[in-house]
């Protein structure tokens, strides 16, 4: 499914709020975008709930699992198993029997 770009957006956002444009508006008008009315219909909520077309900020949070910390840790656990062979774990495995 294509996602709609950024500039697909403004001229949504522009469409909606000057104009009053619906979902079904919108797909008829421009038939050579291909938008997904699903997506649209997002877009459009996302308009009127907010009058933005952005996402709210801090929306997805940090991603903390990679940190240099662990990933540090994580190589020091595997470089530890070298000595003793056919015990060898994924670095997941690894990781995780560390912290239980």
């Amino acid at each position: 499914m294509a996602r709609l770009t950024n500039e697909d957006k403004i001229i949504m956002k522009t469409l909606r709020i000057d104009k009053g444009w619906s979902t079904l508006r919108t797909i008829h008008e421009f038939p050579a975008r291909n938008w997904k009315k699903r997506n649209l219909c997002n877009l459009i909520k996302h308009i009127d709930d907010n009058g933005e077309i952005d996402r709210k900020n801090g929306s997805g949070g940090p991603r903390s699992a990679r940190t240099a910390e662990n990933i540090g840790t994580v190589g020091d656990l595997i470089c530890s198993q070298e000595d003793h062979p056919n015990t060898s774990k994924s670095s997941r495995e690894t990781f995780l029997c560390h912290w239980v």
